[in-house]
């Protein structure tokens, strides 16, 4: 079969009258197996940690084993289920353990003014989960490396 008698061929196969295949080009991409084994990998874990998150794993409280690393700041528990941390200078970095906030709790910053800011950075290996009630007069700045996850009943008010 000659070149000519192949076009010829091609132009009488019917044609897909506004078929998007037909007009976007290929497109192969390959990727290593090295990558697509630590790519899979990276997904199960996403799944593991998107189940903890949504059945519970560790049981919530208010931040725990805050520690005034920059700045002035005390930290007072006001009964089970609230937290208040007292601002006293316009800047503050307080190293916590573990930042989550379960359903029923409040943490409460208390601030000089509207511009002041609470760098609030957790140091432990749990996400932080906010599905109670986070309040502020000022800023607050949540660092998590591990993740923040704000619950359908997260009230954030900063």
């Amino acid at each position: 079969m000659t070149a000519r008698s192949r076009a010829q061929n091609r132009s009488a196969r019917p044609q897909p009258r506004s078929s998007i295949a037909s007009r976007v080009p290929h497109i192969e991409i390959r990727v290593p197996s090295s990558f697509r084994s630590r790519l899979l990998a990276g997904t199960a874990l996403t799944g593991i940690v998107v189940g903890v998150l949504a059945f519970g794993g560790a049981a919530l409280a208010n931040p725990q084993d805050g520690t005034v690393v920059g700045g002035q700041a005390t930290i007072q528990q006001n009964g089970p289920n609230h937290l208040i941390i007292r601002q006293q200078s316009d800047r503050a970095i307080i190293d916590w353990r573990s930042f989550s906030i379960g359903a029923n709790e409040h943490t409460q910053f208390i601030q000089p003014g509207s511009s002041s800011i609470a760098l609030n950075r957790v140091t432990g290996p749990d996400p932080s989960q906010i599905l109670g009630r986070l309040s502020a007069n000022g800023q607050v700045w949540l660092v998590n490396p591990n993740g923040v996850f704000f619950g359908a009943s997260a009230q954030v008010d900063v």
